[in-house]
């Protein structure tokens, strides 16, 4: 549309002046195409304008309306790995909730574990500001989540339906990535790490983990017991435990609390401790394995 080759590909900011100077009072038109048809410099601009705009936005409504165009522009930013870009994705989230309301409701939780889920991102990559954030959220979702446990304490244990979606994605990218191992077996846990990285085989294995669990009640159990367990490891399990905002009179004693469904033979724990026995020969990448796939059914339940 615009005539961009490959001599001409926004690569990175000096082709933007390029461009700015090619296209005049064009350039607008032309970044938010280029965006729009997946260049990552454009999207990174697009979305820090949009970014502008929103902070700028005069009510709550106006401004959910432009976080839906923020979103679209800055999410394959983020994902590409931009620290921050993550953090102001995570911020962006928090500020489309109503300050006004006493109560927040379950979309305004959904927004606050995707601001939660972004800091985390931003935090893994060393960024002081979003790891606060994150600590922050992760308090703050856990009182959500025992308030609303509290109302619902009579009504059934069955998954939601956003349990029920978060299963069927997360069973979607286990088939690519066995796809991808083949014909290499899970059960090789350490070679499933050499291959595609502790993030993507946590992710495998907590896929797997999650299969084995009924409800959420033996779900919640199973994080109690394994917050339980590491809250008596080495000290980097510690901080974990510290740092989960569940207080200790959650998880103290859960393991001697445990039943089938959950230690039992083809229960949940039993096949992450056998996965994570594997690991025996390195014990730091034991635990990181063990604690990547705990941190990942912990936020299936909102922790």
């Amino acid at each position: 549309m615009f005539g961009f080759g490959k001599k001409n590909s926004i690569d990175n900011p000096d082709d933007l002046k390029k461009l700015m100077k090619k296209e005049g009072k064009n350039f607008p038109n032309a970044v938010k195409a280029m965006a729009d048809n997946g260049n990552i410099i454009c999207q990174e601009l697009m979305a820090t304008v949009v970014l502008n705009r929103m902070n700028q936005a005069p009510n709550l409504e106006t401004k959910r309306k432009i976080h839906t165009d923020f979103i679209r522009y800055a999410t394959p930013v983020a994902k590409s790995g931009n620290s921050d870009m993550q953090f102001n994705l995570g911020l962006s989230y928090s500020k489309t909730l109503d300050s006004d309301e006493d109560y927040i409701d379950q979309d305004g939780l959904n927004r606050l574990r995707e601001a939660r889920y972004w800091m985390r991102e931003a935090a893994d990559q060393g960024k002081q500001a979003a790891l606060d954030s994150f600590h922050s959220l992760d308090k703050l979702i856990f009182n959500i989540e025992t308030r609303l446990e509290d109302e619902d304490e009579d009504e059934d244990e069955d998954f939601t339906i956003l349990d029920q979606l978060k299963l069927a994605s997360e069973h979607v990218k286990f088939s690519k990535t066995m796809e991808e191992l083949h014909p290499r077996d899970f059960g090789d846990v350490k070679g499933v790490i050499q291959d595609i990285g502790l993030e993507r085989a946590s992710q495998l294995y907590a896929h797997i983990v999650r299969q084995k669990i009924k409800n959420r009640k033996d779900r919640l159990q199973f994080i109690l017991e394994e917050l339980d367990g590491a809250s008596q490891g080495i000290e980097k399990s510690k901080a974990f435990v510290r740092n989960s905002g569940i207080p200790a009179s959650k998880y103290s004693g859960a393991i001697d609390r445990s039943y089938p469904a959950v230690d039992g033979l083809d229960g949940p724990q039993q096949f992450l401790r056998m996965a994570s026995m594997r690991l025996m020969s390195n014990q730091e990448l034991m635990v990181d394995f063990t604690l990547s796939v705990v941190r990942r059914i912990m936020d299936d339940h909102g922790l």
